[in-house]
């Protein structure tokens, strides 16, 4: 009996503890910064704050786009600039928003490759902080129109949060699916971000064209914080990773794109195709422009509005109405999202690039002669609105 009950307290209370009780901190010594690919909560946080800052980088980059014909047009508002000299309002109107998309076109291709040597995470939080001191900057030099213009482009600089988190989306998923469903998420919230932009400028209306700097300086400076202390750099995330694989004894590789069709990987980049994709993007971009915003300002806002306002007629559209109506026209890429998948699924997606270039050029040349119709009149403007709406999302 006595042999009996030693045997049972022995294995009742082993002298060593069981290793299969041990965390994986202990057994690979995995710092806190690491348990993000098991932590499932740790890992959704880290994403939220990347999907917030992106959103809020897109409000504080549009979150002036509705009053730049305003602001341009002296003596049409309070805080109008005095003079845009040596350019017209049309020449001006082109200029604000360009000094910031040239911006924008340099951090997209320094930024973004600095985020695969230095990090997402830093490149994340200098484009963030970085849009706080711009918007700072933009509000403080709101009198002159260069030096406005000047803290537009130095804003421009900084704003490439999209292509750093469509890196970090790429880097933390696995599966193609899986890479593919974040990007779309991330850009669908942009160009929500950047519909929402517009809708604060236009509720601030009152408290005048530059206020609403402060307000996308505040909210990117949540974003910048928020960041700084829950955004997981993907580096580690992948460290944490292999180490899991380690512990159950998987040597295939953290990739697993088994839903790709079984396409093969070409093992070196065509770069005559690939040129192409590039000239092809940056025509795209061109031809877009004329699309929106320009038939949209300068060209309506001239034909239906100052043109009549400097005649001493009574405008078909009004400021407010040219501010809506330029805000919610972005909110048109959401039933892009849903025709655009079956229109490349049916044509491919060159077939389905060059369909929606044609539309945008034939639409851009019927939407330059309707405003040029001459009187313009609210049926002119109705048919200008329609084809903008129904065209945008190709």
């Amino acid at each position: 009996m006595d042999e009996e009950a030693a045997e049972n307290q022995a294995v009742e209370e082993p002298l060593l503890p069981d290793a299969s009780l041990k965390t994986d901190s202990d057994v690979f010594e995995i710092e806190p910064y690491q348990e993000l690919f098991i932590s499932a909560k740790l890992k959704q946080l880290s994403i939220n704050v990347l999907r917030f800052a992106i959103f809020v980088d897109a409000v504080a980059g549009t979150i002036e786009q509705p009053n730049y014909p305003i602001m341009v047009l002296p003596g049409a508002h309070a805080d109008s600039f005095p003079s845009t000299a040596p350019f017209d309002f049309a020449a001006a109107t082109y200029f604000v928003p360009m000094a910031a998309l040239l911006g924008v076109s340099i951090s997209s291709l320094v930024i973004g490759g600095a985020s695969d040597k230095y990090g997402r995470k830093p490149m994340m939080l200098l484009c963030l902080y970085g849009t706080v001191a711009g918007c700072i900057l933009k509000y403080l030099f709101r009198g002159n129109f260069w030096t406005y213009n000047a803290f537009n482009f130095l804003n421009g600089l900084f704003s490439a949060s999209v292509p750093v988190g469509l890196a970090y989306a790429g880097d933390v998923n696995e599966s193609k699916r899986e890479k593919d469903a974040e990007i779309g998420l991330l850009v669908g919230i942009s160009m929500l971000g950047a519909a929402g932009g517009g809708i604060i400028a236009i509720l601030m209306e009152k408290q005048g064209l530059f206020a609403p700097l402060l307000v996308g300086a505040g909210v990117t400076a949540v974003a910048a914080i928020l960041n700084t202390f829950y955004l997981i750099e993907p580096r580690d995330i992948v460290a944490s990773r292999e180490a899991e694989q380690q512990r159950e004894g998987d040597t295939s590789g953290v990739e697993n794109d088994d839903d790709d069709g079984g396409l093969p990987v070409p093992e070196v980049m065509n770069k005559k195709v690939f040129g192409l994709i590039i000239l092809g993007a940056l025509g795209d971009n061109i031809g877009s422009s004329g699309l929106m915003p320009l038939c949209l300002s300068p060209l309506a806002f001239n034909a239906f509005y100052t043109d009549l306002q400097a005649a001493g007629k009574p405008i078909i559209m009004s400021e407010i109405a040219y501010k809506w109506i330029s805000v919610l026209v972005a909110l048109m890429v959401v039933p892009g999202t849903i025709v655009s998948p079956r229109v490349f699924n049916r044509l491919g997606l060159a077939g389905g690039c060059v369909l929606g270039n044609i539309i945008t050029g034939i639409t851009t040349i019927i939407l330059l002669y309707v405003a040029m119709v001459k009187p313009p009149s609210t049926g002119t403007f109705g048919i200008f609105v329609a084809l903008l709406y129904a065209c945008y999302p190709f």
